[in-house]
């Protein structure tokens, strides 16, 4: 996630110099790319080439600061008008909150993870 900062930095110019689209720019390649690779992770785990697992040892703080950033570039985006690359974006932010939330709650303890060989 080494563009993030790119994406933070983008962010802040937007907000104090409009319009910016040199930002705006920075902020749909980088979101366009972040899709793509995950849509290509996706379609090599359906395909069976590679194979997914649980990490439990990440930092609940790190990963919502990602989501945010992740989720206010979605929203320049959208009020800048590229709404193609917004609704191609969409299921990747979508998928990837719905997994934070998932992951967040696992290492809260709220949930659960036994492996089913040991009952």
């Amino acid at each position: 996630m080494i563009f993030i900062y790119a994406l933070v930095g983008a962010i802040f110019a937007l907000a104090f110099i409009n319009p910016f689209p040199e930002a705006e720019y920075a902020i749909v390649i980088i979101l366009a790319g972040y899709s793509t690779w995950f849509y290509w992770i996706v379609s090599q785990v359906l395909m069976g080439t590679k194979e997914m697992q649980l990490e439990m040892d990440g930092n609940i703080s790190t990963l919502w600061q990602t989501r945010l950033v992740l989720m206010m570039s979605m929203y320049v985006v959208f009020i800048t008008g590229y709404t193609e690359v917004f609704y191609y974006c969409l299921p990747y932010i979508l998928m990837g909150t719905a997994g934070d939330i998932f992951a967040t709650a696992m290492m809260s303890g709220f949930i659960e993870f036994r492996n089913r060989d040991e009952d």
